[in-house]
């Protein structure tokens, strides 16, 4: 009786553990695997992007421009990943039961979003068992958002790294796993640029002042040596200043097309309105004001350097929005509020 007792406990264990969350994972996988398809081949330089490898190394850095170059590892592994589909006959008449149509390309970059986004969920899994699915269904939204067909052009191989990269960074900070957090962001340079903002992190860490600034400096001089080792790497004329707008043309050009495109309203509407409801939300917690601080670093790069109309720039803010919404509306037993500074 004991026995059958305790085998029933354990299958529901799975199930709400591990079982359950993984169905929603799949689920939502499958919505984002269509609506990547149907914007996969709006734009060429989505094509350029995805397939710059497909000629060598020469023609990488012929093609594409300084800002896209520097994205070394996620244009790589973009290439290699998108030629599974053609290359494996099981994957392709797997991918094409999901979707009835598409050509090899859609099909490929949809594989690509999909296999981040499920490796994201697993993570969110594996951490917090059942308390993943706010994390699984709040990463959906925000990206059924930017990928939205009405409102997206393009999809780019290092959307999504950085997303992983950034969900990694939130779940290490929580636990205050500082020197993980040092490794990571100069790794996540290399797939996307963004990464470096995360050194303001160590600014807030739980640790003596000297050794806060001294892991802060540190991290910022390994974000720059990587920076500098990949555009010498891709014969970048200019090492470092790469960004778009930035060298010898600093025009501030986006930031008043940038203000004007907040009379739409569409672009308080941000990661499905995640963003804004973070950025004001009402909390003390010091955790809580670190990320703050690195989401208004974060909130001012873009509004000089990119288009805040293409929805997709802003998917590194995700699990900002999660975790605040989890410790200061929950307090789960995963997610515990933080202490308050």
């Amino acid at each position: 009786m004991r026995t059958g007792k305790s085998l029933k406990k354990t299958i529901n264990y799975i199930i709400e553990n591990y079982l359950a969350p993984m169905c929603i994972a799949f689920g939502t996988a499958f919505v984002l695997f269509i609506y990547i398809i149907y914007i996969a081949s709006r734009q060429i330089d989505t094509v350029a992007t995805f397939s710059a490898f497909s000629s060598g190394l020469e023609n990488y850095i012929d093609v594409l421009p300084p800002a896209w170059k520097a994205r070394l590892f996620s244009n790589f592994l973009a290439f290699q990943v998108i030629q599974l589909p053609t290359n494996v006959p099981m994957l392709n008449s797997i991918l094409h039961k999901i979707a009835t149509y598409g050509n090899y390309f859609q099909l490929g970059v949809a594989f690509w979003t999909i296999c981040w986004f499920l490796l994201i969920s697993f993570v969110y899994v594996l951490d917090m068992k059942k308390y993943s699915i706010l994390y699984i269904l709040g990463t959906f939204a925000p990206l059924s958002f930017g990928y939205l067909r009405q409102v997206s052009e393009r999809i780019f191989p290092w959307d999504m790294p950085a997303l992983f990269i950034f969900t990694i960074f939130v779940l290490l900070f929580h636990q205050k796993k500082y020197w993980w957090i040092f490794v990571l962001i100069p790794v996540g340079m290399g797939f996307k640029e963004t990464a470096g903002i995360l050194c303001l992190v160590f600014l807030f860490a739980e640790m003596p002042w000297k050794q806060r600034l001294a892991m802060f400096f540190a991290s910022v001089i390994f974000c720059i040596a990587v920076k500098f080792a990949i555009d010498l790497f891709v014969k970048e004329p200019i090492p470092f200043f790469t960004m778009e707008g930035v060298g010898t043309n600093l025009t501030f050009s986006h930031i008043v097309p940038n203000l004007r495109s907040l009379k739409t309203l569409i672009p308080l509407l941000i990661n499905a309105g995640t963003f804004l409801a973070f950025i004001l939300f009402p909390i003390d917690a010091k955790n809580i004001w670190a990320l703050k601080t690195i989401a208004i670093a974060f909130l001012i790069g873009n509004l000089i350097f990119s288009s805040i109309t293409e929805y997709r720039i802003w998917f590194e803010m995700i699990p900002f929005a999660l975790y605040t919404f989890d410790v200061s509306l929950y307090g789960n037993r995963f997610m515990p509020i933080p202490e308050t500074s």
